[in-house]
Order: structure tokens, then C-alpha cells, then sequence
């Protein structure tokens, strides 16, 4: 199957707001869906696309002076682990390479094994922890700090 990258624009609200219902395990809900589109010179979303322009994945982040940070990156169920989530990824380093971006943050649940993997995968590595920031069904769990230095040396 062939796949589209491409730049997600305010008609693409409710297709991802769809996708965040099913594919997000925590929703963020349409308010922070939208505001995500604030600030279009601060903000980056990329969507991906399948052969029938069916939505599979969105990313979004922000950026400030050489630093942008992921806030949500989410691939719809029957799409994963094709590399979607890679690839979002890489376009969303194609997208600062203009910009210049040193520095590429995030962070992301501990429990969430197969993002922390492709993190590591990608050159991100732990700066930080979080201790008790998501609440889970029993409780909380932290939340993983990730860098990845785009600076070459």
C-alpha cells in the first residue's frame, strides 16, 4: 500500500477528530484538537494518508526559536505497525530542517513500550521522568523526557 504525507489544514478537523476517538487511547477531545491549529507559525501537523485518502495518522507539534516538541502522534488501529508512526516521524524532521530545529522533544508514557521503542529507534533518548503525571485505570504512572540533538557536530 502506498502512503501520503501531507499538511493537515483546519478541513481536516473532523476526520482527525474521528481518528483521536478511535486510534488515542487518552482522547484529547476537540477543543485541543483545534487549538492545535492555533499559531499556524508555531505549529506543524502532518497527516497521513492511504491510496483512498483515508486518514491513518496524525502527528502535531510545536516549535519555538530551534526547538519543536511532539505533543500527539497517533496511527488508527488497523494501520499499525506498517511504519506510519516512522514515518510521521520523518516528516516531521523534514518539516523543521528549514526552520533550523536543534532539538526535538517529547515525552511519552512509560507504558507505552512500542512508542518508547521507536524513540530510541529514531536517536531520542531519556533526559527526565516525570513520576505520577498520567493517570491510569489504577493509578499513575510516569511520564518519559525525551531529546533527540539535531545538531551535527
Amino acid at each position: 500500500m502506498t502512503y501520503v504525507y501531507r499538511p493537515a489544514s483546519r478541513d481536516d478537523l473532523a476526520n482527525i477528530l474521528l481518528l483521536d476517538q478511535i486510534a488515542n487511547p487518552h482522547p484529547w477531545g476537540e477543543k485541543l484538537v483545534t487549538q492545535s491549529f492555533d499559531q499556524p507559525q508555531k505549529r506543524i501537523n502532518i497527516l497521513v494518508l492511504d491510496q483512498a485518502q483515508t486518514l491513518c495518522g496524525w502527528l502535531t507539534a510545536s516549535t519555538l526559536f530551534d526547538e519543536s516538541e511532539l505533543e500527539l502522534i497517533m496511527v488508527s488501529p488497523q494501520a499499525r505497525r506498517q511504519g506510519l508512526a516512522q514515518g510521521l516521524m520523518q516528516a516531521w524532521f523534514a518539516s523543521i530542517e528549514s526552520i533550523p530545529v536543534h532539538l526535538c522533544m517529547l515525552e511519552v508514557r512509560e507504558s507505552n513500550q512500542a512508542a518508547l521503542a521507536l524513540y530510541q529507534k529514531l536517536g531520542f533518548a531519556q533526559v527526565g521522568l516525570r513520576k505520577n503525571y498520567y493517570a491510569t485505570k489504577s493509578g499513575k504512572e510516569a511520564a518519559i523526557l525525551m531529546n533527540l540533538n539535531l545538531m551535527k557536530d
